[in-house]
């Protein structure tokens, strides 16, 4: 099975509709993605489970209000703020059948009806919606591929793994995960069926029938009592929750009120106020323009015209006064003589009309003088001043004082409001007691999960056990059916017997072969055996000599020494040493007389001594061996890749393990993970990059077709 293609819909932080591409080849099977913390790289194998597993994604049976209200807390929240929103995951799938690929496209939508939400489920197979015979057919075969609880293993968070080994139950976790990717769980699901079946149905007295009877009334009882139990504890946990979202409600709007600034915000207003005070010293910039060039000769612009006419006037008080210095009725007289023209009154004629033409206008005033006298430079200059005195917009001048009075109330009220702001002591006190009471929440709602899902498992053990109760004496079947129901299940028992233990033999071989391949202390395992339960046991190549061993007894003890040697070691030397038993060998170590003689011995290696970068590799080489056993064609999914392996390793993982663990590998890294060093190792495995980019003030994520970086 491969991903095609995956199609988000106002889902979690993602808004709107993206898609991501995933087709990959045998020489690119990698699908890159790249974001930092927070980003909504766990959101999309999320949805990938959601789109594949409905309600069992969770844990649910069936299309309960606890799914519902799961489904509608990863809806997009502004998705909400349209009255028609669509929301949903498709999922695009090639599927291998009778040896092809087919593709079939899983698509979960989502409305919002009467503040209900409901679920539109539906499968294609190309562009042909299946019916509802065949969408249960498909499921009940997607089942058999990934089952709900392989596709966690498919799963590999690197901070999260390496802890695998400290926790109890590891050995049952990689068993059942193994035994189901080998198929060998179905030979077991025949045991099981057959063994139930011989056990409800046959071998029983009628006594024994009436005493399961009366048990299984009691059991019906004690189910009574848990349900009502957890019922009481759900509403008090609800009561609980309740409480805390009102308390952070309140210390939030005490936060508000005290003066509390999200640091977002502050950094905004702070810009804000930057961004106000230069557009307000733009404005007094131009308001000084005018005041100083054009404001004094438009304030006394009536006085301006009387300047004016009095220029004019003194311009022609010069030069009649010119013209009357220059000539005189003599001066003409004489001009006339000399042009044969005289005249007794002619002169003096010419004279009085001349001077009557150039006499300026004097209705200035009736005492005009010339008070002045100015160049002709100056006269031009003042022409100039008025002029652009006339050419003045008041109405503009108006609207920038304007907006520089609201430009400075702004830049007063921003700065009021940071200064009033609480102190980061105070807002942190705030902050501290708002993450306890969402830590809470997050604790009681990880109990009403748990309580939810008793309650589901007690009300279906409860409804099972009724229908025993009810049909219990009527449970008689045939002696032939009997028998051959315990042959089947004897038969099955030895094959998954037979095929766990080949298993068991080819994993801690794989283990090794790929732990040589990626860790550069190629001895620090030599080899390892898996017992029976699945326990891992791991054994390091070391030479001792007589004389070593013979101190290590002085030193540690026996009881020390056998652990530190292991049993395996034990062995082989109660076979050189040819004795019987431990005691034996201890006495033989003890009295040789060959100290120099020295042993390839196993030496036994706890896991959880391994440091978390090595036991990160450890499983590594693990996964890669049970995917590789198993034949699985199932997309992996890795997040974050490195986690606690050092550099000297991450070159070899991102050739070697990466490239090969699976036909498709989708792998979700921050910067400082996949980093420049080791994008350009694994970018000629790539086959589509995505970078997922945050913006934590909307809480929307964008993505981009690229990775973080780009191979130069």
């Amino acid at each position: 099975m491969k991903i095609a293609k995956l199609i988000l819909n106002n889902f979690s932080s993602y808004e709107g509709e993206i898609i991501f591409d995933f087709t990959t080849d045998s020489n690119h099977p990698i699908i890159l993605i790249g974001g930092q913390n927070g980003a909504g790289k766990t959101s999309l194998f999320t949805a990938i489970k959601i789109a594949l597993y409905g309600p069992l994604a969770f844990g649910y049976t069936g299309y309960t209000s606890f799914y519902t209200k799961k489904i509608k807390s990863f809806i997009n929240a502004k998705a909400f703020q349209i009255s028609n929103f669509t929301a949903g995951v498709s999922l695009d799938l090639l599927i291998e059948r009778n040896g092809e690929l087919k593709s079939y496209t899983i698509e979960r939508n989502w409305t919002i009806i009467n503040k209900k939400l409901d679920e539109e489920f539906c499968v294609k197979y190309g562009k042909t919606v299946l019916d509802e015979s065949e969408k249960n057919y498909f499921e009940s075969y997607l089942m058999t591929i990934i089952p709900p609880d392989l596709f966690d293993f498919f799963l590999f968070d690197g901070e999260e793994v390496g802890n695998i080994f400290s926790s109890e139950g590891y050995n049952k976790y990689v068993k059942n995960a193994l035994l189901t990717m080998c198929g060998i769980d179905a030979f077991s699901s025949i045991q099981r069926f057959c063994t139930n079946y011989i056990d409800k149905s046959f071998g029983r007295s009628h006594e024994q029938i009436k005493d399961e009877y009366v048990d299984c009334i009691k059991k019906i009882s004690k189910l009574e009592n848990n349900i009502e139990k957890n019922q009481k504890s759900k509403i008090e946990i609800d009561k609980r929750i309740n409480e805390l979202i009102a308390l952070i409600e309140q210390r939030q709007s005490e936060f508000l009120r005290a003066g509390g600034l999200p640091e977002s915000k502050r950094l905004k207003m702070q810009s804000d106020a930057f961004e106000l005070d230069k557009k307000r010293n733009i404005c007094s910039a131009r308001i000084k323009t005018f005041m100083e060039a054009q404001m004094p000769f438009f304030l006394l612009k009536d006085f301006s015209n009387q300047i004016e006419k009095q220029i004019n006037f003194e311009e022609k008080q010069t030069i009649y006064d010119y013209v009357r210095f220059m000539i005189s009725p003599e001066f003409i007289d004489s001009v006339l003589k000399e042009n044969n023209m005289v005249s007794d009154d002619l002169a003096s004629d010419l004279y009085s009309r001349i001077l009557k033409k150039l006499r300026p206008d004097s209705d200035i005033s009736d005492d005009v003088n010339l008070i002045l006298d100015l160049s002709r430079d100056e006269v031009s200059l003042i022409e100039q001043k008025i002029s652009m005195a006339d050419d003045l917009d008041v109405d503009e001048l108006i609207d920038l004082i304007n907006k520089k009075d609201a430009y400075t109330k702004e830049i007063i009220s921003i700065n009021a409001t940071l200064r009033n702001a609480l102190s980061e002591d105070d807002a942190k006190k705030y902050q501290s007691e708002i993450d306890s009471a969402e830590q809470q929440i997050g604790e009681l709602k990880l109990r009403l999960i748990n309580i939810n899902n008793a309650l589901e498992t007690d009300t279906l053990k409860m409804q099972a056990l009724m229908v025993k109760k009810e049909n219990m004496l009527n449970d008689v079947k045939t002696h032939h059916v009997y028998q051959l129901c315990d042959r089947v299940a004897s038969m099955m028992n030895n094959v998954v017997a037979v095929k766990t233990d080949q298993i068991r033999e080819i994993l801690a071989k794989k283990i090794v072969d790929n732990l040589h391949e990626i860790y550069r202390k190629n001895n620090l395992i030599s080899t390892m055996q898996i017992d029976d339960d699945f326990h891992f046991k791991l054994y390091q190549m070391q030479t001792y000599t007589v004389k070593e061993l013979k101190s290590l007894i002085s030193n540690l003890g026996v009881k020390e020494f056998e652990k530190v040697v292991g049993q395996k070691s034990i062995s082989k030397l109660i076979e050189h040493f040819n004795v019987s038993d431990n005691e034996s060998l201890i006495s033989s170590i003890v009295l040789s007389d060959r100290e120099e003689l020295s042993f390839e011995l196993y030496k036994k290696i706890d896991l959880n001594r391994l440091s978390k970068g090595e036991r990160q590799i450890f499983i590594l080489a693990l996964y890669q061996a049970m995917i590789q056993i198993s034949g699985k064609r199932i997309p992996f999914i890795i997040d974050t890749p490195y986690a606690r392996i050092d550099a000297n390793h991450r070159e070899e993982i991102s050739k070697k393990f990466f490239p090969n663990i699976s036909e498709q590998v989708v792998i979700l890294s921050t910067d400082e993970e996949i980093s420049e060093i080791y994008y350009p190792i694994i970018k000629p495995f790539v086959a589509k990059e995505y970078l997922l980019l945050n913006d934590q003030s909307e809480n929307r994520t964008t993505v981009e077709n690229r990775y973080f970086f780009e191979v130069g």
